[in-house]
């Protein structure tokens, strides 16, 4: 998977952001450097099969976002397009927008809503862009911010009676996002506390490592679209107008700890350091990317690790290995 987050700029300028996008802000690929970009991830990888535009707000591209779509249908490629929906005024407009860039070759659309969101685009603009793109025939998704302390759930789309037919035919993917404060170290209300972002699979491997390239507007690779990515220097690959796409992608796999990352997460790597200090016990409830960032923001933590990693290495590369063979067998 290939993965531009196209733009921070934004038509919304929601609280959480992860990337702190907003209407103010400059960053942008030009549509020429994201062909360039494609080309040259499609030389080195065969295995490219998907292209995601997201951001910021990728639709303010306007027409310019059908010539990006074009390139990667010239290439095989599916795309998906991640956005806010502020554009779907009205059906009518969604539905005639939509078409353009199914013929420039869209091929899967997702949207993003919930109270931050909703402070911007009402519900009623999200239902605009949904149907118009189920009648369209694409592949939708819609990820909804969820907290204990969201007003805003998937209950309420999940009950839309126009949404409803949709939904059971499995034409319609509802998903609950984590939304949690831009900075983990700190609390975005003085209501919210960690144990309000605890994550059902927080002893999982990291999904976000090694699976696609990613491509910031500042020209920055990153290791993933996680909601820390831009948060850590550890995360910061290299700036891809200086060295090659694939050596960044690939000099990867030389990083025990990214390795440790994708076989054990992140939490398990904090249950190794606190062998060695004392660490806060509230990261056993938080998101797996808050505990990332406590890694890799933390040069204590670092330096535990520089120190005693040798002591779990051949067990963790046995594990990656054995992993990722039952993976590609299946």
């Amino acid at each position: 998977m290939l993965t531009f987050i196209t733009t921070y700029k934004c038509t919304s300028a929601c609280r959480s952001c992860c990337f702190q996008c907003n209407p103010k802000r400059k960053e942008q690929l030009t549509v020429d450097e994201m062909k360039h970009y494609t080309d040259e991830c499609v030389k080195a990888y065969d295995s490219l099969q998907v292209m995601v535009l997201t951001g910021g707000e990728s639709f303010i591209y306007g027409s310019k976002l059908e010539e990006i779509l074009r390139h990667a249908k010239s290439y095989g490629l599916m795309t998906r397009v991640v956005t806010n929906g502020y554009w779907a005024k009205s059906y009518d407009i969604a539905y005639r927008k939509l078409g353009k860039l199914i013929d420039a070759g869209l091929t899967e659309i997702n949207f993003s809503t919930g109270d931050d969101h909703l402070e911007f685009v009402p519900v009623e603009t999200i239902k605009n862009a949904t149907l118009a793109s189920l009648s369209h025939n694409l592949t939708v998704s819609i990820n909804v911010e969820s907290g204990d302390d969201r007003r805003f759930s998937s209950k309420y789309l999940l009950n839309d009676t126009d949404l409803h037919e949709y939904i059971l035919k499995g034409k319609l993917l509802i998903m609950n996002g984590i939304w949690i404060p831009y900075n983990c170290e700190t609390e975005s209300s003085g209501n919210i506390t960690p144990k309000k972002y605890i994550s059902l699979d927080s002893f999982s491997k990291c999904h976000n490592l090694f699976g696609g390239i990613t491509i910031d507007p500042v020209h920055r690779m990153i290791a993933c679209c996680g909601i820390s990515a831009k948060n850590s220097k550890y995360l910061d690959l290299g700036d891809v107008r200086k060295h090659s796409i694939k050596n960044l992608y690939e000099e990867q796999f030389n990083d025990f700890v990214k390795i440790w990352l994708a076989t054990e997460g992140a939490h398990k790597i904090m249950n190794f350091i606190s062998d060695f200090t004392i660490v806060d016990p509230h990261y056993k409830r938080e998101h797996s990317c808050c505990v990332c960032e406590k890694i890799f923001c933390n040069e204590q933590n670092l330096q535990i690790l520089r120190n005693n990693y040798k002591q779990i290495y051949s067990s963790i590369l046995l594990k990656y290995y054995i992993i990722n063979k039952k993976e590609s067998i299946q």
